[in-house]
């Protein structure tokens, strides 16, 4: 398993439908990385928290994936990861 743990604020929500939320989430040495939960029986409860706590420090856990796109602009192929959150902690000390 690729799991990935990982602590940051959440600053922003880049997409949400009613199947899928992706965020970004910026750790204290500047790293950022793209969040996405998927609203499935088992990720329910994370997917409705997401919103809730933007501009919050949480603890993330997550399987990575590879994945590979065309971009619609470029016509490019971008190979990237994905990062899908399984559990989500909100952290008790101040933000970031």
């Amino acid at each position: 398993m690729n799991e990935l743990r990982f602590e940051g604020l959440i600053e922003r929500i880049t997409l949400k439908n009613e199947k899928v939320v992706k965020f970004t989430l910026l750790n204290k040495k500047n790293k950022r990385i793209t969040g996405t939960v998927f609203n499935g029986a088992n990720t329910r409860h994370i997917y409705e928290q997401v919103e809730e706590n933007v501009g919050q420090v949480v603890t993330i856990t997550a399987e990575m994936y590879e994945t590979s796109y065309k971009d619609k602009k470029t016509e490019q192929w971008i190979n990237s990861y994905c990062a899908c959150i399984n559990k989500m902690e909100c952290s008790q000390h101040a933000a970031m």
